[in-house]
């Protein structure tokens, strides 16, 4: 695990590091705009780009008959009220395999969630926590 996301970032002279390079919000920002980086035409088609690049929107493709079906009838929103307008999104059956891999984001300094704390969340909170500028400090001897 990599709380802190260390291994995701920028090294000098801009280079992206490995897991950078990996994730999809990087193909998708740098697709066209650095050498050798591609989004999976077979997936994404780039459908606008801002006057200044700043802002890129892509069309997913590939998407099953079904699926498309599925998203357009009714029954399968979840609407705040009948017939309402705040509609929560939902995903296809077809990508239920997918998305139970997947972990949700959340806050780490989240105090106000009763959610049980990850073995990880103690690796970032110490060092975090612990960090000053000038050295370490020790939180024992912090009076507020």
């Amino acid at each position: 695990e990599d709380p802190t996301c260390s291994s995701y970032g920028f090294q000098p002279k801009i280079l992206a590091k490995p897991k950078t390079e990996a994730s999809l919000i990087y193909k998708l920002h740098s697709n066209g705009i650095i050498p050798g980086v591609e989004a999976d035409p077979n997936r994404f088609k780039e459908v606008f780009t801002s006057a200044h690049g700043k802002v890129r929107i892509y069309k997913i493709v590939g998407v099953s008959q079904e699926s498309k079906e599925w998203l357009a009838n009714p029954t399968n929103r979840d609407c705040d009220v009948v017939g309402g307008w705040f509609c929560r999104g939902q995903y296809p059956p077809a990508l239920h395999k997918v998305l139970e891999q997947k972990q949700d984001f959340a806050q780490l300094e989240d105090f106000n969630t009763d959610r049980v704390q990850s073995p990880s969340t103690h690796l970032y909170e110490v060092p975090m926590g612990e960090v000053q500028c000038g050295g370490l400090m020790n939180m024992e001897d912090m009076t507020l």
